[in-house]
């Protein structure tokens, strides 16, 4: 008699059934020490997507040289971020898609703060170098900073990175103190807040 093969879990979806009723239950607390692998792999996919539809969509769309802004990206990555030689020979060119192999093996398995690192340079470097760009980059990547539960978002306002409380709720007169203090900077140093780049905080409260 053929017994049954054994079924074993070969996929997680957030939100999905499982997830849901128990069976195989997705993260869901506040990642702020590491993040887990599945989220890595999201924030690798997503800066993947965004590099593809600025390279190749928009460019396409606007009729701006691919090869320019590709090559400008790749050698300012591989000099400010991983820190090598951009030497090429006469009328070489990179392939944005075999740099980002580098950026793939950082998202997937170094530290969380140097997945942080590159994130920041990444969308910093598109909104410094891209016209008519129509996509809000943070509120895209919020999205999905949010939606993975990671402690962490991009903003275009530098603010106090306020400490999170992890094993208790903080007290009221905590949060109070901390949102004068932040209404204290923004209503001082409003205009310079407001140019400053792209930088990437801790959430204060995890979501009830």
């Amino acid at each position: 008699m053929e017994q049954k093969a054994q079924r074993k879990s070969m996929i997680k979806v957030r939100g999905g059934y499982s997830d849901k009723n128990g069976y195989n239950v997705v993260c869901n607390s506040l990642q702020v020490d590491d993040f887990d692998d599945r989220t890595r792999v999201v924030i690798c996919n997503k800066l993947y997507e965004l590099c593809e539809y600025i390279f190749e969509t928009h460019n396409k769309k606007f009729n701006y040289s691919e090869w320019g802004k590709s090559n400008r990206f790749c050698k300012d990555l591989l000099t400010e971020v991983f820190n090598v030689s951009t030497a090429l020979e006469y009328d070489s060119k990179y392939d944005w898609r075999l740099v980002f192999k580098r950026v793939e093996g950082v998202t997937l398995n170094a530290l969380k703060n140097e997945v942080l690192d590159i994130v920041w340079f990444i969308i910093n470097w598109f909104n410094d170098n891209t016209r008519d760009l129509q996509v809000d980059l943070q509120q895209y990547f919020n999205f999905y900073l949010e939606k993975e539960c990671v402690g962490y978002r991009l903003l275009t306002w530098k603010l106090l990175i306020l400490r999170m409380m992890k094993k208790s709720r903080p007290s009221i007169r905590h949060v109070i103190a901390n949102i004068i203090v932040v209404r204290y900077i923004l209503k001082k140093h409003w205009v310079s807040y407001l140019i400053e780049k792209v930088q990437i905080i801790r959430i204060v409260l995890k979501k009830v």
